[in-house]
């Protein structure tokens, strides 16, 4: 058989404050599979601009840390309800990869009202990074050319959601997202979307 190309590791830590859960986990991975590099030709100039053949890297690696942790509890009744926290983050190889790093927080409440044990109410606001590479390229290109190229950096992103617990089988959960610079591109409109999810 052969080995598969992708080798994770991950740390993991799962403590209990005053009976609240935590979990705090590392990790990274590397693959060991060859893919292009995002920019450059095997000359080491744009490949955009300069034609060729991209260059082509041995192993693409990552890191990613998530932290979740239960700031609150009833004092009886169901467990599961309460306020968590969460703080998830990657990074990624910036010589094959378009995104290089996301970041992503928020919060959630299990059970916001004792008649409704199993509903949430979430808020999580995160941003999405577009490698710096790229974004040197397209500013690039504006200088040599006559039309100006979208220049990509992050793009920020929020949610806020209820989640309805229908029945044992059935959730409803209406949202609402923000999303600043569409693509990374700060010149875009910002979007505002109303969403359903069912599960």
């Amino acid at each position: 058989h052969d080995a598969l190309p992708i080798s994770p590791v991950e740390f993991a830590w799962l403590p209990t404050f005053y009976g609240r859960p935590g979990s705090y986990k590392v990790g990274g991975w590397y693959n060991s599979s060859t893919a292009p590099d995002v920019v450059s030709n095997t000359a080491g100039e744009p490949l955009e601009l300069a034609g060729g053949t991209p260059r082509m890297h041995h192993g693409q690696y990552g890191a990613y840390l998530s932290f979740e942790q239960r700031l609150t509890a009833p004092v009886k009744g169901n467990s599961k309800r309460g306020l968590s926290v969460f703080l998830n983050a990657t990074y990624a190889d910036r010589r094959t990869s378009t995104l290089d790093s996301q970041v992503a927080l928020g919060m959630l409440y299990t059970g916001p009202f004792a008649s409704r044990p199993r509903d949430e109410i979430g808020l999580a606001v995160g941003e999405t990074h577009v490698n710096s590479r790229i974004g040197d390229l397209e500013r690039l290109q504006s200088g040599l050319g006559d039309t100006a190229v979208p220049v990509q950096t992050e793009e920020w992103a929020s949610e806020l959601f209820y989640n309805v617990n229908v029945g044992g089988w059935l959730d409803l959960r209406p949202n609402l997202q923000y999303v600043a610079q569409p693509g990374g591109v700060a010149s875009r409109t910002h979007d505002l979307i109303v969403g359903l999810k069912l599960a």
